[in-house]
């Protein structure tokens, strides 16, 4: 099969598709030629350029620039690879991945991770099923080879921009999130995850991170299904409707919403602006049993955001690798993995705006 003989029109295709955060149309229309140039059979090629475009489409959606991977976009490109990993141009792809480990390309270590872990799901006798019921634990070590590439620097103009995903009317907004998602409310994990763009007016929806995070917090601390966000809103006398004047709700409105619905009291303490203390306080909490959600700059730059935090991460040397939130700025921001360094930045644009970061605790 002429699938890997050096300098062939496959590994040149594969090779040029790996030199940045994503597989552009170019790329993707380069691979596609060349796949059709080998003698694998129909369903390989099939298979392949399957993988290959999800793998440009969740790039496109800014995959790596902004640390956001869904389970829905894991299952998707996991069960793509899959139905390739046995095949001849499977071993092929995968001997190209492997030549190009030392790049640290954050695709390739996505995809090693996947094809490594499906092999080792083989050799241990066992069958893997990506479905709409695979855990988060499944996911972990993917998790972790994307934490480890958003510590990339790309060159300038490469891979996507996720501050694009923002309406430049948002900015001016205290609490704001990411513009034009679809609604979507489903359960995974611990508690119902809440997008704020689910429901509420145009002027709600893009301060809903608010009201959606008490959502988030009323379902982890056993209410469900939680209140509608314009319930919250209602019941803490927050700002409803299109009129003028912010929208966002306070700290002090958040925790008095979550204690009218389940009873429990929280308290909100301020963190410093250092992304290494923060995620040992943040970690402290959570090792204590308790839920937390953190009000810190959005990830477009915003001044202000509400998440709930799920876990911390931290390297060999004590520093804070990654932060796992239910981001609700996003419908893709459930079990969302935050790299150390994308959190120092969202913590310094708060500060730069005057603001404290602060941490809400229940």
């Amino acid at each position: 099969m002429n699938i890997s003989t050096s300098g062939n029109a496959f590994q040149q295709a594969v090779s040029g598709s790996l030199q940045d955060g994503r597989v552009n149309r170019a790329e993707l229309s380069q691979l596609q030629t060349a796949v059709n140039q080998t003698d694998a059979s129909e369903a390989d090629k099939k298979n392949f350029m399957a993988l290959a475009e999800s793998v440009s489409q969740a790039t496109s959606k800014g995959l790596f620039r902004s640390e956001d991977i869904s389970p829905g976009e894991m299952r998707d490109i996991t069960q793509k690879a899959e139905a390739l990993k046995d095949s001849p141009l499977g071993h092929a792809f995968m001997g190209e991945l492997q030549k190009n480990t030392d790049t640290k390309n954050p695709i390739v270590k996505l995809l090693l991770a996947i094809f490594e872990s499906l092999a080792k799901a083989a050799e241990g006798g066992r069958a893997r099923q990506v479905n709409a019921q695979t855990s988060s634990t499944d996911f972990n070590a993917f998790r972790s080879a994307v934490s480890d590439a958003n510590s990339m620097s790309f060159p300038e103009g490469s891979g996507t921009q996720y501050d694009s995903s923002f309406s430049s009317s948002y900015a001016a907004d205290p609490v704001s999130g990411v513009s034009g998602v679809a609604p979507q409310v489903d359960m995974f994990g611990d508690n119902v995850f809440v997008p704020q763009f689910s429901e509420g007016t145009a002027k709600e929806r893009q301060a809903n991170c608010g009201p959606a995070s008490a959502a988030m917090m009323i379902s982890a601390l056993g209410v469900n299904p939680p209140p509608d966000m314009s319930e919250i809103r209602a019941s803490v006398g927050a700002r409803t409707g299109n009129g003028g004047g912010p929208f966002a709700i306070s700290t002090s409105q958040l925790i008095r919403a979550v204690e009218k619905s389940t009873g429990k009291s929280g308290v909100t303490s301020n963190l410093p602006v250092s992304a290494n203390t923060a995620g040992k306080e943040i970690a402290q909490r959570l090792e204590a049993g308790k839920n937390v959600i953190i009000l810190t700059g959005g990830m477009g730059g915003s001044s202000g955001h509400y998440m709930m935090v799920k876990g911390v991460e931290f390297d060999s040397s004590g520093n804070i690798k990654s932060l796992t939130v239910d981001d609700p700025g996003s419908s893709n921001g459930e079990n969302r993995v935050i790299s150390g360094a994308k959190l120092q930045q969202i913590m310094s644009n708060r500060s730069a705006a005057g603001k404290v970061n602060q941490l809400l605790t229940f």
